[in-house]
């Protein structure tokens, strides 16, 4: 064997994966978090792929797709600028003038709701960074 197709043999293949640990691809990239508000993108779109390499049947590397992500367009992020800007309101928005109580019961709310989605999101950070 050549020290490609040795270095090729280490990556498994999709199936090799254990299917509890196997990607999902959803279209998750598909929403944009614009002025507190979220929604869905039905423009154009390309695949979000992995950092992580599977070994095709063929023999070639690829990465695993993850699904799809919005190209969101100049337009998208000039809003979603000036929405932070707005909300900022040159350090006298909401947020800059909450006290420190306001503030922590904001973020204790916070952890409170995203703690059931604590495995999903380390499981897609996985796949897309390619770390544990």
């Amino acid at each position: 064997m050549t020290p490609t197709s040795d270095l090729e043999a280490l990556f498994p293949t999709k199936e090799a994966i254990p299917a509890d640990f196997r990607p999902v691809p959803d279209e998750t990239g598909l929403t944009l978090l614009i002025d507190g508000r979220s929604r869905r993108w039905d423009g154009p779109s390309g695949p979000i792929r992995s950092a992580v390499c599977v070994r095709e049947a063929d023999g070639r590397l690829s990465p695993l797709e993850l699904g799809p992500g919005a190209l969101a367009s100049a337009s998208e992020g000039r809003e979603a600028v000036e929405a932070a800007a707005r909300a900022w309101a040159g350090g006298r928005g909401e947020w800059p003038r909450a006290s420190t109580g306001e503030r922590i019961a904001c973020m204790l709310d916070f952890v409170r709701r995203a703690r059931p989605l604590r495995e999903p999101v380390a499981r897609a950070l996985l796949w897309e960074v390619g770390k544990p």
